[in-house]
């Protein structure tokens, strides 16, 4: 009774509206994330290497001084804790304009008096 209801044809067009529809979905769920997410990427981006630059003037200087970095985006606060003679943990905290916590960077640093 269904036989003549569901024909190969039938079924075979079904699929590809299906995948049609999936492929459509998916491209524009991957435009809006690209289009309202992009910004905040690129202001990540922009601080990890802002953030990475600090780290490498600190251990190339060896000044290890508690600190506040303002730029254009917020401001990166670089603090230090003893942990013996020679070892310090250097901590790198990026904040936007809002004073909120956007990534945070632990680091040991080995030194020599």
């Amino acid at each position: 009774m269904f036989k003549k209801f569901l024909s190969g044809s039938t079924l075979i067009e079904a699929l590809i509206s299906m995948t049609l529809i999936t492929i459509g979905f998916v491209t524009g769920m991957m435009v809006f994330l690209n289009v309202t997410g992009g910004k905040n990427t690129e202001r990540l981006f922009l601080l990890k290497n802002e953030m990475e630059l600090v780290s490498v003037h600190i251990k190339k200087d060896q000044k290890f001084i508690n600190e506040q970095i303002n730029f254009d985006e917020g401001l990166i606060l670089v603090e230090f804790m003893d942990y013996s003679k020679y070892l310090k943990k250097m901590k790198i905290s990026g904040y936007n304009a809002d004073k909120k916590l956007l990534l945070e960077w632990n680091e040991l640093l080995l030194h020599s008096d």
